[in-house]
């Protein structure tokens, strides 16, 4: 594994030392008229290996060629070393700071290089006696390690590592992770840089240029400001531009808002007092024909069909499908009473028994609309698929024949509670197992520190079938105890401690940068 490291990477120059290696790049400037700067130029390959010629390593080459090549190679790789890896620290005096006020200084408030270097140099590779660590030999303390072929064929500063322990693998998985992922700039940076902008412009404002030139160059430095903050590359842009996706997976996302689910849950245990830091649930009404209908992604759960009875609430979420059913004529059902699905009041139909639990959200509908009730889902392409299911273009699913319901035994009715029982149905299909749960609405709790209660029952909210919260666990028993005791499956664990990494990652990256 040694010898693997030392042929990946190096940490040093390949022919000398950078004093050696600096006087060599200038000896080659003088006596070459035609040098060229290895990075404005395009990499050589090495010579065809095959010719006619017998050698003794039993392959037809041209030995020659091939050795004058990779003494080009060092050569060339120490130039780019010499030009791109060398670190040279700024912001020690005023006049460096002048030269280059666009670029910050790498020196912070306690004279250190936040770059860290110089980094330390070992003789030979050799394992750390008290941390067990391996210490791969490196020569020169003012450049990182790096990769020569891969030094030589982009021709620009690189970093490459070997992570030799699990606190490294997680840390770079988190720094991976958090790049990619980035959320918009935050109002304050937006005003920051707009700000940066005025203040180096102060000379240009203050000028002779007419008012609408002074505009078109604020704005262009404001435009280019922000897309550098933002870090959008110019094929990213391409694909907003040209419509295209920016990223393709094997997998589709169902966004899941969890803490909804877990206060009905924690609702169930706890007096109308002690119900404070639960988050009430937005409850959608919808206005037809002077009656109101409420509804919840948490009602579709609790009142599932008894076929799924057994189902946990991930698995709900991954493999089912709401969607509207028609009447027998294949026409809207139209009734004075089609929003009045239990023949309740206001009160009752929207199920505010306990108004701490919800927030109304009152949607008023038109009393012509062809789809009042036009429940909107992410599943369009997929219910594309289904010649009984399909989808219009606001995303909603559009109206199915009871007829077709009846013959296809895949689509069920929720129970009666439902306040949607009479108009809508629910497809599943365990097929659906490339579906993957987006948590919003806040982190998932982390199961090695905090309120190790809530933590509990969320994850019994995930993985344990309920109704009712009074079904996951016992009035004598904690969701601690509730939680040890109850078996989950392989796969079950599997996604619990998944959930963790994130938190695990974290950690990692702030000891790693310790």
């Amino acid at each position: 594994m040694v010898e693997y490291l030392k042929s990946v990477y190096v940490g040093e120059f390949l022919i000398g030392s950078i004093d050696e290696v600096k006087e060599n790049i200038s000896i080659q400037k003088m006596e070459n008229p035609h040098y060229e700067d290895p990075t404005q130029t395009m990499s050589i390959s090495p010579p065809d290996m095959y010719k006619e010629k017998y050698c003794n390593d039993s392959n037809y080459c041209d030995c020659q060629a091939l050795e004058t090549w990779w003494n080009k190679f060092r050569a060339i790789v120490d130039d780019l070393i010499f030009k791109s890896n060398v670190h040279t620290c700024r912001g020690q005096n005023s006049d460096e700071k002048a030269v280059k006020k666009d670029r910050p200084g790498c020196i912070n408030k306690h004279g250190n290089c936040k770059a860290r270097f110089p980094r330390e140099v070992f003789g030979q590779t050799e394992v750390d006696p008290k941390t067990g660590a391996l210490n791969v030999k490196k020569g020169e303390a003012w450049i990182n390690t790096l990769t020569p072929l891969v030094t030589y064929i982009l021709r620009c500063n690189s970093d490459i590592t070997s992570l030799l322990s699990g606190t490294a693998i997680k840390a770079i998985v988190a720094y991976i992770s958090d790049y990619i992922t980035k959320p918009g700039l935050k109002t304050y940076s937006i005003f920051e840089a707009i700000r940066g902008v005025f203040t180096k412009n102060s000379e240009m404002l203050g000028g002779n240029l007419e008012r609408k030139e002074k505009a078109r160059k604020l704005v262009i430095q404001m435009v280019n400001s922000l897309t550098s903050k933002m870090e959008i590359g110019g094929p990213m842009a391409c694909l907003y531009l040209l419509g295209n996706p920016d990223h393709y997976t094997s997998h589709k996302f169902t966004v899941v808002y969890w803490k909804n689910y877990v206060g009905e849950v924690l609702s169930s245990w706890r007096s109308d007092e002690n119900m404070q830091d639960i988050v009430p649930a937005k409850l959608v009404l919808q206005k037809s024909n002077g009656k109101y209908v409420g509804f919840t992604a948490v009602h579709d759960y609790m009142y599932r069909p008894q076929a799924f009875e057994s189902k946990t609430l991930y698995e709900w979420v991954q493999m089912s499908i709401k969607c509207k059913a028609l009447s027998k004529k294949h026409d809207p059902v139209d009734s004075d009473d089609e929003l009045n699905i239990i023949g309740q009041t206001l009160k009752e139909t929207v199920l505010l028994s306990s108004p701490s639990k919800y927030k109304a959200t009152v949607e008023d509908a038109d009393d012509d609309a062809d789809d009042e009730l036009n429940i909107h889902t992410d599943d369009e392409n997929y219910l594309k698929k289904r010649p009984e299911i399909e989808t219009d273009q606001t995303g909603g699913s559009e109206d199915i024949l009871e007829s077709e319901i009846s013959a296809n035994r895949k689509l069920h009715f929720f129970l009666k509670d439902h306040p949607l029982y009479e108009t809508h149905r629910v497809y599943y299909d365990e097929r659906r197992s490339n579906i993957v749960p987006n948590f919003v609405g806040g982190s998932l709790p982390r199961a090695d520190r905090g309120d190790r209660e809530y933590y509990c029952a969320t994850m019994l909210t995930l993985f344990k079938p309920w109704r009712s919260g009074k079904d996951l666990k016992q009035e004598d028993y904690s969701w601690d105890e509730t939680f040890n005791n109850h078996k989950f499956t392989d796969h079950q664990s599997q996604l619990i401690k998944n959930f963790n990494i994130r938190y695990e990652c974290n950690d990692a990256r702030d000891d790693y940068s310790a």
